[in-house]
């Protein structure tokens, strides 16, 4: 059978109905296009001089581009059973080379383009394999490597031949034809004729006469002369501008891979095949026939849904291979006309199955009523970015096949075509489908490089399970189509969250005065000198507790905790929770305009601050009292009483960016804290924590409860910037066992000082997408340290995630985000927040105990984001986090990209929208973009382009003030603008 390659049959339904149909709507469509500017005929012998076609060029260029990597030979491999004449073969197969100038082209490189060259006919060799010295149940395999070998070896086009063909003899009347053609001299409809032509040349030789064909009227180059002058000469301009407008701003499909993407393709491929069977072609026929489709726009558009479920994206383009001879005169020219249409569909706005199809029916009737612009034309008119590992603007094929190979007829032979699997692949993924009238079946061949083959085998089984749902009910939203079946469904929404452990129902002071009886004389804190004992720790914030308490602290009272890191802010947030408030914690390199708005946004009862805060210009003009850390902790103040504080309360309210320019609060409850510190992955690992985060950061909680209710040590490092070698320092001088480290500091130690990693035992890492070379050199560098990678939104309170690497697991090339922490539920859903298939792209959502309350005084943005959980018990919710990811084969979590504009930057989360809102406010802004930009060195900044208002010069002092008050200059330094 022939490979099928992606260029080489038209695609259509093929049966008599529905082509008749689809060719009326096509003549239509091509006559309202050319109305009043026929073509002129092709002429024979228009020019000495030989040109390259448009498709010979690109097939050259695609050749060079990927220095002869397999994949454009056009193999087949025929049964041939009876007494064959080898000899007759071979020279009916010589006089097709012979008449077929394509066949012995060849193309020398001029200025760096493809110059044809016809070489002069010769006898095609055809050299006899006999397998028979080998046993019998081995001749067929090696029959198959044989052609397989065939179908791999190089082509060279400068120097020819670009037709190869063998006979394996396996018994003396049975034998197996190997023929390979290079794509750049053939196409599916040139096969079809070379096999017709061998067939009638065969039966002449055998009746003792010379081959008899009829003269063909033109030759290809006179073909590709004639394509360039309509070119040349403006005939395609019309069909130009519609192929502009209708693939303007397309953005090429990124299916989600296995692996990621080689810098080169390798034409690697391997296949899987699968039939529809009787009831569901029958019911999909009848569906197109009564949306005036179709069976092959009827396959289309399911297909395309799916690829929509597995990537995300409502806008979706396959390409789709054409015969291209829409001229009389080149009918029975073998050569390479074959085009490629690029056929786009809007499956926004959630349509029905039936509405999708009659999107798709329109789109490839207009498809192919603008199929004479060649593809190579489109491509340099578009200009998408070109690169050796991807095709220009369509990723995936979707085609019918047919056997060209019908058309041999070998006196006394039954050839029949035999199935051997080449394993090439020119695209990501290629569909072929053949309907026959009497069944449907297909095949998809996938590129090895990207997927497994159990990944292929899945999606078929989504796309079958699609089709049989929309041909019950084409009125069903496409969104509403299940494509999971009920084992997938127990394995991504039950067995992977199997995370459930029993939590304690207790308050955090509760939980560490628990922890204080275990261990009174443990050190807990230790800090530039100071080092306090669980006991010490304790009866300071006890103190704390009853000065706040008198200052009327009362239940969920918001304390705004101004202060540097040290442990007097371990004291505060200790007695801020004894006192039964909640503690807001801000951070001093914030400008005092931003302070106060939050203060005021908590409705704030106290600000907590130190004597190194104290200078703080919002401590001057506070709208809330203040009161000094170190004097209200001081002996022989009051303590502050004992009131039952539930699990459910709000221990802290910690901000991030927001999308209205308004900064959002987020609501942590006790509980919430409770699951983070109490998870059963912590270990001993986590004796000796380093605290050196922002206590704004939620990476602070993990470094102060971790350790402090499992009786652990917090070691806070000194205020101020912590560059390698002082982290390396204190990893020494405090034994530190772990850290966590945000992306762009891991990434940072490991190039400057791995051996930091070394003498701890774990390392947690996370907040921005992961380096493969950093994970990979820590693991080789340091071999007995856990490097844990993780994930968590502020809203799921620190960390929803994790994943230990190893060598092992970083061989496919990718960092995971993980599985879910205990207690976790992870979700992966489309926009009908239905689950998505293993390996398809979705919205990340997060169940169980780590879900915040919601936004502090926004009870719409809490409704939007925090959702009932529909796959959890009653009355449990879920947080959409706007991170779109998908599930591998073993069930880790990749992070794939966003729904909007938020970024992370140094771990930390900043909506673009809110920057832009603050410059705006301006006077002499009027508009304001702001981008991510990344410099040669991997640095992240944002850079700010801005246009001024009306008779106002933008001074760029004044908009970095606007910046100051939207970020921290500890988040982004230096940030640019334009």
């Amino acid at each position: 059978m022939s490979a099928q390659q992606p260029e080489q049959s038209a695609p259509g339904d093929h049966r008599a109905a529905a082509r008749q149909l689809l060719e009326r709507r096509i003549r239509a469509a091509r006559e309202g296009a050319t109305a009043g500017s026929a073509p002129a005929r092709i002429a024979r012998g228009r020019s000495a001089e030989p040109v390259a076609s448009f498709a010979q060029e690109r097939m050259w260029l695609v050749d060079h581009l990927l220095d002869g990597a397999p994949g454009y030979a056009v193999p087949t491999v025929l049964r041939l059973r009876g007494p064959l004449d080898a000899d007759a073969f071979q020279q009916s197969l010589t006089e097709v080379v012979r008449r077929h100038l394509a066949l012995r082209t060849v193309f020398e490189e001029r200025d760096g383009r493809p110059h044809p060259v016809v070489l002069p006919a010769q006898t095609v060799p055809l050299p006899i394999v006999d397998l028979r010295e080998l046993p019998s149940a081995q001749r067929e395999p090696r029959a198959a490597e044989l052609a397989r070998e065939a179908a791999r070896t190089r082509f060279d086009l400068s120097a020819g031949p670009l037709l190869r063909a063998s006979l394996l003899r396996i018994e003396d009347e049975h034998h197996l034809l190997v023929l390979v053609v290079h794509h750049i001299a053939t196409d599916g409809w040139s096969m079809a004729l070379l096999w017709k032509e061998l067939g009638n040349g065969y039966r002449s030789l055998l009746h003792g006469r010379p081959p008899e064909h009829p003269d063909l009227p033109v030759r290809y180059e006179d073909y590709a002369h004639w394509q360039r002058e309509r070119s040349a000469h403006g005939e395609l301009d019309g069909q130009l501008r519609f192929w502009e407008e209708r693939l303007a701003d397309l953005v090429p499909l990124e299916l989600p891979t296995d692996r990621p993407r080689p810098a080169r393709r390798t034409g690697r491929g391997g296949s899987v095949e699968f039939a529809l069977d009787a009831e569901l072609a029958t019911g999909l026929r009848t569906l197109a026939e009564r949306c005036g489709a179709t069976m092959f726009m009827t396959l289309l558009a399911g297909f395309q849904a799916v690829l929509a479920r597995y990537t995300g994206r409502h806008d979706v383009a396959v390409g789709t291979p054409i015969a291209g001879r829409d001229r009389e005169e080149v009918e029975d020219l073998i050569g390479f006309f074959a085009n490629t249409l690029v056929l786009r569909t809007d499956l926004s706005g959630d349509p029905s199955f039936a509405d999708l199809l009659g999107r798709v029916r329109q789109v490839t009737v207009e498809a192919y009523g603008h199929q004479e612009v060649p593809f190579d034309r489109l491509v340099e008119r578009l200009r998408p970015e070109r690169s050796p590992n991807r095709n220009p603007l369509v990723q995936v094929m979707f085609a019918a096949a047919e056997d060209e190979t019908a058309t041999l007829d070998l006196p006394g032979i039954d050839a029949e075509p035999v199935d051997v699997d080449f394993q090439v692949s020119l695209f990501d993924l290629t569909v072929f489908v053949t309907d026959t009238g009497s069944q449907v079946t297909g095949s998809v061949t996938f590129d090895r490089d990207l997927f497994d083959h159990d990944t292929a085998q899945r999606l078929i089984g989504h796309y079958l399970r699609f089709l049989a749902q929309v041909a019950a009910d084409p009125g069903r939203p496409v969104s509403d189509v299940g494509l999971l079946d009920p084992a997938e469904q127990e394995q991504v929404l039950a067995r992977w969250n199997d995370t459930a452990r029993e939590l304690p129902s207790a308050s955090l002071p509760d939980l560490f005065t628990a922890q204080v009886l275990r261990t009174p004389d443990a050190v807990a804190v230790e800090c530039a000198g100071t080092c306090w004992t669980y006991a010490e720790l304790d009866a300071r914030a006890d103190r704390l507790a009853g000065r706040l308490a008198a200052a009327g602290v009362r239940t969920e009272s918001a304390v705004g905790l101004l202060l540097e890191r040290s442990a007097d802010l371990v004291v505060a947030v200790l007695a801020v929770l004894k006192a039964g408030g909640t503690y807001v914690p801000l951070n001093g390199r914030f400008p005092a305009e931003r302070l106060r708005g939050l203060l005021e946004q908590v409705d704030a009862a106290l600000l907590i601050t130190d004597c190194a805060s104290s200078a703080h210009p919002v401590v001057g003009a506070c709208p809330v009292p203040v009161i000094d850390v170190a004097a209200a902790g001081a002996p022989g103040g009051p303590t502050a009483p004992r009131t039952p504080c539930p699990p459910e309360q709000a221990a802290y309210v910690m901000f991030t960016s927001g999308t209205t320019g308004v900064p959002k609060g987020i609501v942590v409850t006790h509980a919430n804290v409770a699951a983070l510190a109490l998870d059963s992955g912590w270990g001993p690992a986590h004796r000796t924590v380093l605290a050196h985060s922002p206590h704004s950061f939620d990476a602070f909680t993990y470094e102060m409860w971790v350790p402090l209710l499992s009786g652990g040590r917090v070691v806070l490092a000194p205020p101020g910037h912590l560059d390698t070698a002082a982290l390396q320092r204190l990893v020494r001088e405090h034994r530190i066992t772990s850290v966590f480290l945000t992306t762009a500091l891991f990434n940072l130690v490991v190039e400057e000082r791995v051996e930091i990693l070394a003498g701890l035992q774990e390392v947690w890492t996370g907040g921005e997408a992961a380096s493969l070379t950093a994970f990979r050199r820590a693991v080789e560098t340091c071999p007995d340290t856990v490097v844990t990678h993780v994930y968590g939104p502020t809203e799921t309170t620190t960390f929803a995630t994790r994943w230990k690497a190893d060598a092992a697991s970083l061989a496919d090339g990718r960092v995971p985000i993980g599985s879910p922490m205990d207690n976790t539920r992870l979700y992966v859903l489309g926009t009908g927040l239905e689950p998505v298939p293993l390996g398809a792209v979705g919205e990340l959502c997060v169940a169980g105990a780590g879900v915040a309350r919601g936004y502090l005084g926004s009870g719409a943005a809490t409704a939007r984001r925090f959702l009932p959980d529909p796959f959890g018990s009653p009355g449990t919710r879920m947080y959409r986090t706007g991170d779109l990811v998908r599930r591998r084969a073993d069930g880790n979590v990749e992070f794939v990209g966003r729904v909007d504009g938020q970024v992370k930057i140094r771990g930390f989360r900043i909506e673009l929208a809110e920057i832009e809102a603050v410059l705006v406010r301006c006077p002499e802004v009027s508009q304001a973009v702001v981008v991510v930009h990344e410099d040669g060195d991997g640095d992240r900044r944002l850079v700010a382009y801005v246009v001024g208002a009306v008779g106002a010069a933008v001074d760029p002092d004044v908009v970095r003030g606007g910046l100051a008050v939207a970020l921290p200059d500890y988040m982004v330094p230096g940030a640019l603008v334009v």
